[in-house]
């Protein structure tokens, strides 16, 4: 039933299609309007659609990678700080200094 509804549909606008329409300016601007307004979201739509495809595949590439993380944080190092990095650095060139000057003394 809804079938033959849509059909009847289609086929009335396809007998008014071609029936000449006497000139409306208020028509002919609300034409024009809808056709520039479909043509600009036409070409916006590709850009939109593929933002936020890529959008939601950048948050679902970071919970993955999250996840794996979590996974095998033992095989992750542990971070080592600035501070570390000095301390060892300045421990190590004490036992440099100390070791020369004992030998230099005795």
């Amino acid at each position: 039933m809804a079938k033959n509804w849509l059909l009847t549909q289609h086929s009335n606008w396809r007998k008014r299609r071609n029936v000449p329409v006497k000139y409306n300016r208020e028509l002919w601007q609300n034409t024009i309007h809808a056709m520039k307004t479909n043509s600009r979201d036409q070409n916006a739509t590709p850009e939109s659609v593929y933002q936020a495809e890529t959008e939601a595949g950048k948050k679902l590439e970071l919970k993955d990678d999250e996840k794996e993380v979590e996974r095998h944080i033992h095989l992750i190092e542990p971070k080592v700080t600035e501070e570390q990095v000095y301390n060892a650095a300045l421990n190590k060139t004490k036992t440099q200094v100390t070791g020369k000057t004992e030998t230099i003394g005795s």
